[in-house]
């Protein structure tokens, strides 16, 4: 790491790092798309073409003008000018009067401003009576209505992580500080927070492994990810330290808003409190003791 770069001592500290300091190396390559499952995009791929790329039918019908139609649909006389099947290539134009058949998926004649389903029709050789008015549903499907043009339909990412956990942190067994030293850099590895064992694994996981992530993918820093919500009970902390409780989200009966309730007290080693919790409490560095009722920064868990 570079003397520049002050060294995190607190978990906010070690968020505003990771989003700052940490270079990201993209690397990439051009593929066919069947052989790019399990890769991330390297830049953002747009829409080439709006979709539908024409005004089509979204119905089998008519395509014809609403001025045609008769008031309360009692039945307008028309003329079949045209039959237009999907996919068809060439151009079609329906005058005052006109009607043409049409297909759905069918590209939409020059002049109708809508389809009559063909239930709603009645053909005679080479006219139609339609009984439909200008308030009915048009059926059809408008040009870009499904994807617009130039519209985002994969944001880049880029990402290269190991996850270990486990380690002995001072101890003299804690084998993967040395081999990361002697591979690379290690950037920082001690903060002031509590707990330890499972729940800072947990919880290193969700804050700064999560920060890490959309680092890593290219990704902005989500700060709606982090909830600011009452505290449903009073608890006692020292100032100068973070520390994480697990807790869970619920409802006051009083007030008929969502709260976050710590669970109880099992000790940091404790597996039962992470896997009943739905949600990391953080309570900062900057704090002291909380009221019943303060406002506390919470971290959901399980949708990391």
């Amino acid at each position: 790491m570079s003397t520049d770069n002050p060294i995190p001592k607190t978990l906010s500290e070690a968020c505003e790092f990771i989003a700052s300091y940490l270079e990201v190396f993209p690397r990439s390559q051009e593929m066919p798309l069947g052989d790019a499952i399990g890769s991330v995009l390297a830049r953002d791929a747009t829409a080439p073409a709006g979709l539908p790329r024409f005004d089509n039918a979204a119905m089998d019908g008519f395509a014809v003008r609403s001025a045609d139609l008769t008031a309360g649909g009692t039945g307008s006389d028309l003329k079949v000018t045209a039959i237009i099947a999907a996919g068809e290539i060439g151009f079609h134009e329906i005058g005052p009067g006109q009607a043409a058949r049409i297909m759905t998926g069918a590209m939409i004649p020059k002049g109708a401003d809508r389809v009559v389903v063909q239930e709603n029709a009645r053909m005679n050789g080479d006219r139609v009576r339609v009984f439909t008015s200008a308030s009915d549903k048009p059926h059809i499907r408008r040009t870009g209505t499904d994807q617009l043009l130039a519209a985002l339909v994969g944001a880049a990412g880029d990402h290269d992580l190991i996850v270990t956990s486990g380690g002995a942190s001072a101890g003299f067994a804690d084998h993967l500080t040395q081999a990361v030293s002697q591979r690379g850099h290690l950037e920082f590895w001690k903060l002031d927070m509590r707990p330890g064992k499972p729940i800072a694994a947990v919880a290193g996981c969700a804050v700064l492994g999560r920060t890490l992530v959309y680092r890593l993918a290219g990704c902005k820093i989500a700060e709606s990810d982090r909830l600011r919500l009452p505290i449903s009970r009073s608890f006692s902390k020292p100032l100068g330290r973070t520390q994480i409780l697990p807790g869970r989200l619920v409802i006051d009966p009083v007030r008929s808003m969502t709260i976050t309730d710590p669970l109880p007290e099992r000790g940091s080693a404790s597996l039962q409190s992470i896997s009943n919790a739905t949600v990391l409490i953080v309570l900062n560095s900057n704090c002291g003791d909380v009221q019943q009722g303060d406002i506390v920064d919470v971290v959901q868990l399980w949708d990391v």
